[in-house]
């Protein structure tokens, strides 16, 4: 009796690779499958979970053929789906089932529509933030992600990139607040507290 071939398993990194797949040339859950080795009914759950989330959407059907359903070509990124052929079952779904990985995929990139800084999606998804760090690196080296303006640190340091999904060109990188220029903008700061509570407090006395 030969046992069953155990199932291949996705991180968050292959999660990112089947986005690569389809962000420019999109494919069915067979072919995209066939190029990861992963099981077919799984990669269709979690496609049209993602469907539902606006994180990929369906461009056409494959045509019917003999002993062959009809099947979604699927494309990252929001869009308008496709109409859904006549005579087709209704899709099922089963959200409760998704791998705990793949619903944190699914929240990260889903901060990444609107745009999220690397803290910003570890925050919303749990995962630690190393991890969410290497993939939203790996997601941006891919041409999944770009930044779309920066953050600088008003205490110095380097400045923190907001990503966002698309091919884009990226932002300016600005350079770093110096400590001269971090302490100056400390002091202002402190000032402005110091006469806003002296402000308060003389309200409150009359």
């Amino acid at each position: 009796m030969t046992r069953a071939k155990p199932e291949r398993r996705l991180g968050l990194i292959g999660y990112a690779d089947v986005m690569r797949l389809i962000q420019r040339d999109p494919k069915t859950s067979a072919q995209i499958c066939a190029r990861l080795d992963w099981e077919e009914r799984r990669m269709n759950m979690n496609l049209r979970f993602w469907k539902r989330l606006g994180i990929v959407h369906v461009v056409s059907w494959t045509s019917p053929g003999y002993g062959r359903a009809r099947a979604e070509v699927w494309k990252f990124g929001p869009g308008d789906n496709a109409p859904r052929p006549e005579g087709l079952t209704r899709e099922l779904i089963r959200p409760h089932a998704m791998r705990s990985r793949a619903h944190s995929f699914s929240v990260i990139v889903r901060e990444l529509l609107d745009s999220c800084t690397v803290d910003e999606a570890t925050e919303a998804s749990g995962v630690t933030r190393r991890i969410v760090a290497e993939l939203l690196q790996e997601m941006h080296r891919l041409g999944l992600l770009h930044v779309m303006s920066w953050n600088r640190r008003s205490c110095g340091g380097e400045p923190i990139p907001i990503y966002r999904v698309g091919r884009a060109k990226d932002a300016e990188r600005p350079a770093p607040i110096g400590n001269v220029e971090a302490v100056r903008k400390y002091r202002k700061t402190k000032r402005f507290r110091q006469i806003g509570a002296v402000l308060t407090s003389m309200a409150l006395a009359g």
